[in-house]
């Protein structure tokens, strides 16, 4: 393989990298319980945070819900990535 294969090669590697990240910039999720309105985007990016009255109130609680939420989101985004990329990864 010849250096101009190469460069092609990673010049496409590029390319496919900025569409994932487009592609996942584009992704919004929310998510809602109890406790909290979590969204993100595809990049794990956090956009907006709001914990809801009372969250105060039961500390415990508000620490379950909002790892909950991160988990959910995190499996939502790691499905949008297989259906997406699911060859490329």
């Amino acid at each position: 393989m010849n250096l101009l294969s190469k460069l092609g090669d990673l010049n496409q590697l590029r390319q496919q990298a900025q569409n994932m990240k487009s592609v996942l910039d584009k992704k919004i999720i929310t998510i809602e319980n109890d406790s909290l309105y979590l969204k993100i985007n595809g990049r794990q990016e956090i956009l907006e945070l709001k914990l809801k009255d009372g969250f105060a109130e039961n500390k415990e609680k508000t620490e379950r819900d909002l790892t909950a939420a991160w988990q959910q989101a995190n499996e939502k985004i790691q499905s949008l990535m297989f259906s997406k990329f699911g060859g490329l990864l």
